[in-house]
């Protein structure tokens, strides 16, 4: 792996994917700040050009480039009028990589993403608690039937990307899906799983999938 770190947050990137295994990064909700950028996308200047991955992969196709880490949420800074943030929150994200995810121009694009907020509350007694939730992000029904080598160049028919299903699992599945090391977080998990009866056997049969903000269990 690859540490990059950046003002605010760190990315940790595959040099055979030419991914970002995953990412972390303070948000300050208190002091964000927004600020005008240039809509451009470089690589990094630290890492070879051939361990990344450049803008050719999303163009001229329905693949969304997005972010790991959204853009706001590292810009905050210290402003004379800003008030101090009374709650910390840490965002942990990346891929789950899979040697069976499908290949679109030299790279394999994930089927799966996972998602960890994890943030510190003043405790009742004993001080600052450290809490944590989990999240994966699943597109598998919509590549499973794509051949994205074939349609790379087809300007006129880009690989019809649709939607996606979003769970809340256990940090702990996450940790296995990726090899991370993550037990402070599992540790801190606010998830209390309960079988789910939609014929998903395995890890998934505990996750929830989510369908309004309502559904998420903090």
């Amino acid at each position: 792996m690859r540490e990059l770190d950046y003002v605010h947050f760190t990315v940790l990137l595959d040099p055979v994917r030419r991914l970002a295994a995953a990412t972390a990064v303070i948000v300050d909700g208190a002091r964000l700040l927004d600020l005008d950028r240039a809509d451009d996308w470089h690589l990094d200047p630290r890492m070879p050009s051939a361990e990344q991955t450049g803008e050719e992969v999303s163009a001229r196709n329905d693949l969304d480039r997005g972010h790991l880490v959204r853009r706001r949420d590292p810009v905050w800074g210290d402003p004379a009028t800003a008030r101090l943030a009374n709650e910390a929150t840490f965002v942990f994200t990346g891929p789950v990589f899979d040697p069976a995810d499908p290949p679109y121009s030299g790279i394999r694009i994930p089927r799966l993403f996972w998602k960890i907020a994890a943030w510190i509350t003043a405790g009742v007694s004993s001080g600052p608690e450290l809490s944590a939730a989990g999240f994966v992000l699943d597109q598998s029904a919509q590549l499973a039937d794509i051949d994205l080598e074939s349609t790379r160049a087809d300007v006129a028919d880009p690989p019809p990307l649709g939607g996606f299903t979003t769970f809340e699992v256990p940090v702990a599945d996450i940790q296995q899906l990726t090899g991370l090391t993550l037990d402070a977080l599992v540790a801190a998990d606010r998830y209390q799983p309960s079988p789910v009866s939609d014929g998903q056997g395995g890890m998934r049969a505990i996750w929830r999938q989510l369908a309004q903000l309502s559904d998420i269990q903090l």
